[in-house]
Parts: C-alpha cells; structure tokens; sequence
C-alpha cells in the first residue's frame, strides 16, 4: 500500500500511520518522520539517484509513459529477443532475395520498394498508438486509424500520377511531403488532442480521419509509381519487389516496437519520416531499369 498527501505528513500523523502498520502486522518500508530507513530513505536524502533505484531490480519497474506504453514489461529480455527475432527476419530475407541482389538494377529496385515497407508500417504503428489515448481504446484506435490510413493511401494511389506531383526531377517530392507531415504531427498532435479532447466519439473520429488521411494520401503515391516505372524497363522484376515490400513491412512492424521501447513512439515516427526523406531521392532515373 502507497499512502500519499498533497501535503508533508506530520510528526504525529506518521506516528499514528506507524502505529497502525505494526497493529495490523504490516511492515512499513518508509514513514516520513517515523521510519525513515532503505532505499527511499536513501533517495530522499540524495545518496541514491532514482536511475540508480530502478536499475538496482533484477527486472524492469520503470514507469510507462504514453510514449513508452510497455506496462506489462518487466523482463529485461524482452527486448533481446525482439532483436533476436529481427535478426532471423533480416536473414530469412537476404537468403530469399540473395540471388536478385547479384543485379545491378534489381538491387536499386529492391532498396526502393523495402524502404517503402519499412517506414509505411513505423508510421502507421505510431499513428495507431498516438490515437489511442485520444480516441478512448486500442481497438477503436486501430481500426479507424488504419482505415483512414488505407483510405487516404488509395487516393493517393489513384492521383499519384498527376504531374503536379513529379514535377521535379531531381527529386520525388510525395515522400519529402510524408518525412514533412510526419514530423510536424510529432509537435503539433498532442496540442490537437489538448483543444479537442472534450468532444464526443464521433468528432473525435472526424478529426483523427481528417489527420490521418493527410500523410495517408501521400503514402499511397510512391509504391504504384514504382510499379509503374518498372514496368516501363524489366517487368520481371515487379512480381519481386511486390514481395520485398510486404516481407519489408513484417520487419517495419518488429523495428517499430524495438524503437518504441527504446526511444518512444515519437523517434519511431521520426524514423519513418527520415526514411522517406530518403526516399525522395529516388527520382526515376535512379529507379527504372
């Protein structure tokens, strides 16, 4: 039991906490003013530090965070063997595309559409996980988020080709505009969520579908028009990248949590952003073969 005040407890108010602690058979671990002893006597007093503290337990008590939101992690190898796993993934698909890797071309399209994979499922993972608090339930969550997401995405499937968005030829600027939106939400979601948190479910619904499908509609540019552009030079190669990607989004999903648990959703979302930034400089002659 954690007894707390919103004021510093008494001398006799720890007394009589004291009393009634060894009256019930209960041994306290600290009492201001009464039974100040142990580690938390230590941390008051500055001879431990509250990193020190938690590190001192042979396993994970530090608090979550709605950044960090791993309350039921308390092993310390958890995070091994998410790395483990990514590891195995990792090999699993360089001896499954080793033989195309060989080709010049086919290497430069495969970079491209695995890049995709990676940082469409870190996005889409931090976008579903800042949404929870907001919209009430990890369910509610996923599936709206992930529905505006794929809505937004075939939009911008469909309308990828206007010229208006490959205009410049140095540069593929969809993905630069995804890396831009992405970073802004980092800074401006929560103050959205601060301003709007009293509306009911379904305004809360709007909005997040309005914000999602924002980068959404981006996202759904690159992958057809690599597609598009491959298919002006070796059509073999598609069937190819097709599976890149997907076997490049199981990797996205592990990486995300692995980032997550180690620097939070928002270097997650970073991260997604800067692969995309990448991504932009892959304008057509580098792609097409």
């Amino acid at each position: 039991m954690v007894i707390i005040k919103n004021k510093p407890f008494t001398i006799d108010e720890s007394n009589r906490l004291e009393m009634e602690a060894m009256a019930g058979n209960n041994k306290p671990l600290y009492i201001p003013n009464s039974f100040e002893v142990g580690p938390l006597f230590h941390l008051e007093k500055g001879y431990l530090t509250f990193n020190n503290f938690l590190r001192g337990f042979p396993f994970i008590i530090k608090p979550a965070t709605d950044d960090k939101p791993y309350f039921y992690n308390f092993n310390n190898n958890a995070l091994m063997l998410l790395i483990i796993l990514l590891l195995v993934v990792l090999l699993g698909i360089y001896l499954l595309f080793r033989p195309m890797l060989k080709q010049k071309n086919t290497a430069k399209a495969l970079i491209y559409f695995g890049a995709l994979g990676t940082a469409y499922m870190l996005i889409e993972i931090s976008l579903i996980q800042k949404f929870i608090l907001y919209l009430g339930h990890p369910i509610t969550s996923f599936t709206y988020v992930l529905a505006a997401l794929l809505v937004g995405s075939g939009i911008g499937s469909i309308l990828g080709n206007n010229s208006t968005f490959n205009k410049d030829k140095k540069i593929y600027m969809p993905p630069f505009i995804i890396a831009v939106i992405s970073i802004v939400f980092v800074e401006i979601l929560d103050v959205i969520f601060k301003y709007t948190f009293s509306y009911n479910l379904i305004n809360k619904i709007i909005i997040s579908s309005i914000l999602v499908m924002i980068p959404g509609f981006f996202m759904g540019m690159p992958f057809p028009r690599g597609i598009r552009l491959l298919g002006a030079g070796d059509k073999n190669v598609i069937p190819i990248a097709w599976g890149i990607n997907g076997a490049m989004s199981v990797i996205g999903s592990i990486l995300s949590v692995i980032i997550s648990m180690i620097f939070g959703f928002k270097i997650t979302l970073i991260t997604g952003a800067i692969i995309y930034g990448l991504i932009c400089l892959y304008n057509r002659d580098r792609l097409i073969l």
